[in-house]
């Protein structure tokens, strides 16, 4: 972890050239949005899942929701958001709360920080797009699937590179 003071930076939506602060990403996740970070390495990426945990912690109560970060590089294999869940809560050592988490994402409780989707896959060298395709598809479904089953905001984050365009990410 990079314990070093937070200098604030604004993200940019492209399509609007729209600027974001920590703030405004916190709050679009208390009102349930999704939200997709992309960047380049060290751009701050995981920094940011880091500042909004922060900030989302200290204000439960305002957004009816625990905040859960996640790093899915420790979840590749992962196919089901119950596996992902299980494992992260396994790795820091609460894995008999498993239970009550999945009631909390099942419920809207939850706020989800995603750290790196382009983490979970091998890389995929294969020269035919479609196959590329259904390869990171299968390597994202477990990602997919705890998106599917949160019913609260979500912050996921990782290298544009890794889908061939948005409208795959």
């Amino acid at each position: 972890n990079d314990t070093r003071v937070f200098i604030p930076v604004k993200y940019i939506e492209p399509e609007r050239d729209k600027a974001f602060t920590i703030d405004g990403i916190a709050k679009l996740l208390q009102r349930g949005s999704h939200v997709v970070l992309s960047g380049d390495y060290g751009t701050g990426k995981s920094r940011c899942v880091r500042e909004a945990y922060s900030q989302l912690r200290e204000d439960v109560r305002g957004s009816a929701a625990f905040p859960l970060a996640i790093n899915l590089r420790d979840h590749w294999s992962s196919s089901s958001a119950l596996e992902i869940i299980a494992g992260h809560l396994g790795n820091v050592g609460l894995g008999n709360s498993v239970d009550n988490v999945m009631r909390l994402l099942n419920s809207g409780h939850l706020i989800l920080l995603l750290d790196g989707f382009d983490e979970i896959g091998t890389q995929i060298h294969d020269t035919r797009i479609e196959d590329r395709k259904m390869l990171r598809k299968r390597a994202v479904q477990g990602v997919r699937d705890l998106i599917h089953k949160s019913r609260a905001g979500v912050l996921i984050t990782g290298r544009s590179h890794f889908f061939d365009g948005s409208v795959e990410m």
